[in-house]
């Protein structure tokens, strides 16, 4: 797992620094007002700046030093910094209750994700996905996880809301930043669920796998971020259906694909192929569980 140092641009100029080991998510926490009081009120902001580390402890001494700097010699290194900032290099998708995001460091953590069908990377591949970043989205996982914001009745908010507090530039935010959380925002955080493409359309057809936590299981949770996820494929160009194969005993998973109007297109050795495929007017998304 990688963990970064970052800044952000907030709406009023200022800079605010902080850990995390997820940019987008983070950049999408602090814009939804459950990140931190000072970025609360100082909205919307921008991820502008990181550097990447192997360990807690490099980024969070690097988090540290980048909060002494001046504002100008942060200006100057946002100003100079040529990464390719997560916001960028792929979308987050909103639900009612989740946010989906891309999984770009990725290295098969989470105990529940036994779904296969990941292309393989060869050399090759990786040169182009160099070049075009955003094909990338096809051949990474893409994380769901419950969302924190002010509109979400149901959310769990990693601190109390508070009065916005006095203007200042380049705060030091450390009672709410991520290195000093409570351990509630882990869990707040949490990715419960995994959706994986298994590359780029190949004749219109593009391979979708997903897993989720046992935990969240039965709450409607994989259907609306299967929901979020087909919106997002339909929205591509060269895209004429969806597959999804289930194994026979899961019964779970075919009712998921069921609600969202996937149909039982091929039989399988080891259970059912399912296809989505676009209607001649306008698209049918499953009703909502």
């Amino acid at each position: 797992m990688a963990h970064y140092a970052y800044m952000l641009l907030c709406s009023d100029n200022s800079i605010y620094c902080g850990y995390t080991t997820d940019l987008a998510r983070r950049e999408a926490m602090h814009n939804a007002g459950s990140a931190s009081r000072c970025t609360r009120s100082r909205r919307p902001v921008k991820l502008v700046y990181y550097e990447t580390f192997n360990t807690k402890s490099e980024a969070l001494a690097r988090e540290a030093a980048l909060k002494k700097l001046k504002h100008d010699k942060k200006a100057k290194m946002i100003e100079e910094f040529k990464g390719l900032l997560p916001s960028e290099a792929g979308p987050l998708l909103f639900t009612e209750r989740l946010v989906l995001h891309p999984l770009f460091d990725y290295d098969g953590e989470y105990e529940y994700d036994t779904v296969g069908g990941e292309a393989e990377i060869t050399e090759e591949l990786e040169e182009m996905l160099e070049e075009n970043p955003q094909k990338r989205l096809w051949y990474v996982p893409w994380g769901f996880s419950l969302r924190n914001d002010a509109d979400n009745p149901n959310a769990q908010y990693l601190t109390t809301p508070a009065e916005p507090e006095d203007d200042y530039d380049d705060y030091d935010d450390e009672e709410d930043s991520e290195s000093e959380a409570e351990e509630g925002f882990d869990s707040a955080e949490k990715v419960i669920g995994i959706v994986r493409f298994s590359g780029m359309p190949v004749k219109g057809i593009v391979e979708m796998r997903f897993a989720i936590d046992s935990e969240y299981e039965g709450q409607g949770y994989t259907t609306e971020a299967l929901r979020a996820a087909v919106e997002w494929v339909l929205h591509q160009k060269g895209v004429k259906y969806i597959d999804a194969e289930t194994e026979s005993q899961n019964a779970a998973a075919r009712r998921v694909l069921e609600k969202l109007a996937f149909q039982v297109h091929e039989m399988n050795e080891n259970g059912p192929r399912y296809r989505f495929q676009m209607p001649g007017s306008g698209r049918i998304i499953g009703d909502r569980p």
